[in-house]
């Protein structure tokens, strides 16, 4: 039996390989405690959460509590959060007993032993080092994708001329990182890198470092961005955590990227029901659109709009309406009054006004978004049937409801049709016309829309998404009226 960092040797060795992984917590804990005995159960889980249950950190974290008492395990773990965390001198060796070889006492010196055999002249080994770079901007200790610590290679810009990596030594790059015991293979193919090494890999890629920063932020930003458009939004939740300490390792930077991030989080919390989690990355967006492009740019003026649509969601229509009027002014002057970002603005003020009770002034918005929408993107555009649907909830609201059912139909069949029968908006038009059905007392007719409608939701948003359980107080409704 022997020991080795290596995290994947040749089949043909028939060398069979056994990963020891990081300890368990409490396995964790109770090493703490052979140190000190004392150690309170929350500062020991705290400091070991801190150190990733590295089983060479903790020992040397215990060693330097036993030693030096006057350093209170608070005051240990509030050193430990400090950037430049593996220069703390107990992390060096500091408080443990000699070792002979020494570098086993130090938890960076025991990272430079892979670190320091990757040669920057080696195209392989130069592909991995950046790779490295780009999987410590990640949240540490967190499972990375395969597919989007990959796709942080490319170009920075669409048009620069430095060709694409080849995806085959990509993924050499990558395998080089596994057989170094830099990184670790998830059994779905994602890697994680603990939060020592990136700590460690932070400190030594040195310059590097800003450009994988960059790189890092603008592939997160444009899977986010596909996700969302997606509308499947649970999607996400996977690497959701990437995503936030992106979006907030971005903001001190306070440019156009840092705030793409902070919109694409913001609509994705949107999306999940987290009205509150959502606002304050909407705002810094915001502020940073704002900022660095001025009060009138349509950018500034999506952000209005979609700060408007949260504080609707939350039910403070009263709020979100001077965000809509300014949202729609903007993109009236700047982008004409036939654009399809106008017709959005004119769909979401109408569907404000409706909100709160004036149907009549709601009306004309909704209906120039509809003609608007219709014009420039087609009668049978998912878009369009934005506008058909709001225009049938509103001639609903008004009582109208003969009217009402041609368009919430039409909109379903586009939905349909074009996003499929289990796109979360197929749903919200399925529990619009079921709804619309009950008002009219065919209750028999409404009971499949608002059924399928559920299924629907609580397979893509889940069963406590609040657009959920719109669905099943409407059932709920229907029942009790049909009891009746």
């Amino acid at each position: 039996m022997v020991t080795s960092r290596r995290g994947r040797f040749d089949r043909s060795l028939g060398v069979a390989g056994l990963a020891l992984d990081m300890l368990p917590r409490p396995e964790s804990v109770a090493l703490l405690r052979q140190y000190v005995s004392k150690l309170a159960q929350a500062d020991a889980e705290a400091i070991a959460a801190e150190l990733g249950d590295f089983p060479l950190a903790l020992s040397l974290a215990g060693s330097f509590l036993e030693r030096y008492r006057s350093v209170s395990p608070a005051a240990y773990l509030a050193q430990l959060k400090d950037k430049e965390l593996l220069e703390h001198p107990s992390l060096q060796g500091r408080g443990s007993s000699h070792s002979p070889t020494a570098h086993e006492l130090s938890v960076g010196r025991t990272f430079a032993l892979s670190y320091d055999r990757l040669d920057p002249a080696d195209e392989t080994d130069r592909l991995a080092l950046a790779l490295l770079a780009r999987a410590a901007c990640f949240a540490p200790g967190v499972p990375i994708p395969r597919d989007l610590l990959l796709a942080t290679l490319a170009p920075e810009e669409e048009e620069d001329e430095t060709p694409a990596v080849d995806p085959l030594a990509a993924e050499d790059g990558l395998t080089r990182l596994v057989e170094l015991g830099l990184v670790e293979e998830e059994t779905d193919g994602a890697v994680r890198l603990h939060r020592l090494v990136a700590a460690f890999t932070r400190q030594a890629a040195g310059e590097r470092m800003e450009a994988a920063a960059g790189a890092v932020a603008k592939a997160v930003a444009q899977a986010a961005r596909a996700i969302n458009q997606s509308g499947f939004p649970r999607r996400l939740l996977a690497w959701q955590e990437h995503l936030r300490y992106v979006a907030d390792a971005a903001a001190e930077l306070e440019d156009e990227q840092a705030a793409w991030l902070s919109n694409e989080l913001g609509y994705h919390l949107l999306q999940m029901g987290d009205y509150a989690g959502a606002r304050p990355y909407y705002e810094r967006a915001l502020a940073i659109w704002e900022q660095a492009l001025g009060p009138d740019h349509p950018l500034t003026a999506r952000s209005l709009n979609s700060l408007g649509t949260l504080l609707q969601a939350q039910g403070d229509t009263a709020g979100a309406r001077p965000y809509c009027e300014r949202a729609l002014a903007i993109r009236e002057k700047v982008l004409g009054p036939e654009h399809p970002d106008t017709a959005r603005s004119l769909d979401n003020l109408g569907h404000l006004l409706q909100a709160q009770g004036d149907y009549a002034g709601a009306r004309p918005y909704v209906e120039r978004a509809l003609a608007i929408r219709e014009k420039a993107m087609g009668p049978d555009h998912p878009t369009t049937a934005i506008s058909l649907n709001n225009l049938g909830g509103l001639l609903q609201a008004q009582g109208d409801y003969a009217a009402a059912r041609p368009y919430c139909e039409r909109a379903l069949a586009i939905r349909e049709k074009a996003m499929g029968p289990d796109h979360p908006d197929t749903a919200l038009s399925l529990n619009n016309l079921g709804y619309l059905l009950q008002a009219q007392g065919d209750y028999a007719g409404a009971r499949p829309y608002l059924e399928r409608a559920l299924a629907i939701r609580e397979k893509v948003l889940g069963p406590d998404h609040p657009n959920t359980q719109i669905v099943r107080e409407n059932l709920a409704g229907l029942a009790a009226a049909d009891k009746s």
